[in-house]
């Protein structure tokens, strides 16, 4: 089970402040671990995510969205060096008044290289199914030089992260903070002032987490971001397009 939680209070009281909560359960079609090498297998990712919105400067803009689907990504391992992935998500992303093109579908492509067990090289692109961003490279790079750093270059969301403590049993967990860059938003169908219209959100941030993990996969970290180049903005023009200030974000994600 993953769940993950964002509060963004915004940069006053009239700006826009968000508080997200999301829920997803990853399942593995068959358990990787008994495929074969050459074989391949998909991740099945059912998830729902609510957002509570605080926007005082516009009445019309609604003050709760949705977003239900699932991801379904095929993997297929071409050799020891070589992965490759396809990512299709599709969900409903609206605000539970809008009834017409409520379900969008990002797609993502990418592959892997892993020359040896230090460095993994990633690229490919993303289709957001959003006007404003239609499609964004991705990739970079990562690299593990010994088992206190990492190194991960990957756009849009790299970072640095360095372990603070090892712990020596089997079951202990690892504590890690990092520094990072991340790219963010939303794209959600909405009952706006005369007509639907599609409502844009973006953001730009510099954070600092904190992560612990186990062996047995369990993870949770808490983030500290500073968040830019906030807009949101309307594909039918049913508003005005919003600069919005830069604000501050608290966030949480767990996976069990």
């Amino acid at each position: 089970m993953n769940v993950a939680s964002t509060w963004t209070p915004g940069a006053s009281k009239n700006d826009l402040g968000l508080t997200e909560f999301r829920f997803g359960v990853t399942l593995p079609l068959p358990d990787p671990k008994l495929s074969p090498l050459t074989g391949s297998f998909f991740v099945l990712t059912p998830s729902f995510a609510y957002t509570s919105v605080r926007w005082n400067d516009n009445a019309s803009f609604p003050c709760n969205l949705y977003n239900a689907g699932f991801s379904v990504m095929w993997m297929k391992p071409l050799n020891e060096r070589w992965d490759l992935m396809v990512n299709v998500a599709p969900s409903y992303a609206a605000d539970g008044k809008a009834k017409d093109e409520t379900v969008r579908c990002p797609v993502i492509f990418g592959a892997t290289w892993t020359p040896d067990v230090k460095w993994k090289i990633v690229f490919g692109a993303a289709y957001l199914d959003r006007s404003d961003i239609p499609v964004i490279p991705f990739g970079g790079f990562s690299y593990t030089p010994n088992d206190d750093w990492k190194f991960e270059c990957m756009a849009p969301q790299p970072r640095i992260a360095r372990r603070l403590t090892t712990l020596r049993r089997p079951d202990d967990f690892n504590h890690w903070v990092y520094l990072g860059l991340g790219f963010g938003g939303g794209a959600w169908r909405i009952d706006s002032i005369d007509r639907t219209d599609l409502a844009q959100y973006r953001e730009y941030s510099v954070l600092l987490g904190y992560e612990f993990n186990a062996r047995q996969i369990k993870k949770w970290c808490v983030e500290a971001a500073f968040l830019f180049g906030r807009e949101m903005q309307f594909k039918e023009h049913t508003q005005p397009d919003r600069h919005l200030g830069n604000s501050l974000a608290l966030r949480f994600r767990g996976t069990f």
